[in-house]
């Protein structure tokens, strides 16, 4: 195969130009043995690195980069950019818990099956299986919720439903998961199946900023799941459109208002679709990193107010919830 040769870091710009990111990551591999990458040329190794699937030494390169690039060209913005990237890279393993209120269906939780007001208490644990794969990942998972109150239906343990199962992310810059999991009936009245399923997602200033004190804020949400034995379909979609603040002076706390359009389907229903609109406000508090590393964890707190567009009723009412994420 062709090698670096006396000048490694011309050949692996080449390569980068080429689109040949393994063999660059060769030259610049060369390179750092000779004299260690500094700064940009440390973070093009980095990308290289990451595209070709390589994340230690993408991890090592971004760490090597961030502390090395002059002081005019790293940026507050520009630091937690470099940092979202590593913390990503080394999320190898985490989960979510939620307390939630409100009147809508999930095809995450699969509890609620009336048009009434439910509280519910869940969450997931996920480990990454390999690398990152350059935004590629696959992670097995396993999740459990339950209804704590509810105006009708089954409550506590009878309700409580687990998961277990694979989901794959196919696309690098484009937020689509492929999900299958069997669930596992722990409650009496929760069911054991088998849940294929797929969600998009699309965000606009969900990330915390260190260039402005406000921004505006977009994020899209479709999630769609086929019950195979059952042959029951879900499909929930969510759109939000609002403004984000700095909230705090260390700036890990942001607080978001704005409108948000909703829409559920359950085929096993009389009236299948249901849409409804109105107006919410979030806070989240940002935990964790270092001096390179961006923050991983928040705790998220959210509250709206859905008015139904149309004839059903399902989805009016007051939604609000609690969410730990790590």
């Amino acid at each position: 195969g062709v090698l670096p040769g006396e000048a490694p870091l011309d050949f692996a710009y080449v390569a980068v130009g080429a689109r040949d990111d393994r063999l660059a990551v060769e030259g610049f591999a060369a390179a750092d043995r000779a004299t260690p990458l500094r700064g940009a040329q440390a973070l093009d190794a980095a990308y290289a690195a990451r595209r070709a699937g390589q994340d230690a030494e993408a991890i090592n390169w971004l760490e090597q980069g961030a502390r090395t690039l002059p002081a005019e060209q790293l940026t507050p913005q520009r630091r937690h950019e470099i940092g979202r990237e590593l913390q990503t890279l080394e999320h190898r393993w985490g989960g979510t818990a939620t307390v939630s209120t409100g009147p809508a269906d999930s095809a995450m939780t699969l509890l609620n099956n009336g048009g009434d007001q439910v509280t519910q208490v869940g969450g997931e644990v996920w480990a990454r299986v390999g690398g990152d794969h350059n935004g590629r990942p696959v992670q097995v998972f396993a999740r459990a919720y339950q209804t704590l109150d509810a105006d009708t239906g089954p409550t506590g343990g009878d309700s409580t439903q687990g998961w277990v199962g694979v989901r794959w992310k196919p696309l690098t810059q484009t937020n689509l998961v492929l999900e299958a999991s069997r669930l596992i009936a722990i409650g009496e009245a929760a069911r054991d199946d088998t849940m294929l399923r797929a969600a998009w997602s699309a965000d606009v200033g969900g990330d915390l900023r260190y260039d402005r004190d406000s921004w505006p804020s977009a994020h899209v949400y479709v999630d769609a799941a086929r019950l195979i034995e059952d042959e029951q379909t879900y499909v929930v979609a969510d759109a939000n459109l609002g403004w984000t603040w700095v909230a705090s002076e260390s700036r890990r706390d942001t607080v978001t208002a704005g409108v948000g359009v909703r829409a559920d389907y359950d085929s096993l229903r009389d009236e299948d679709w249901a849409v409804a609109a109105g107006p919410r406000v979030a806070w989240r508090h940002w935990m964790g990193g270092d001096d390179v590393r961006a923050p991983g964890r928040y705790l998220d707190l959210s509250l709206g107010y859905y008015a139904p567009i149309g004839d059903g009723p399902r989805d009016a009412g007051v939604v609000a919830a609690v969410t730990f994420g790590f």
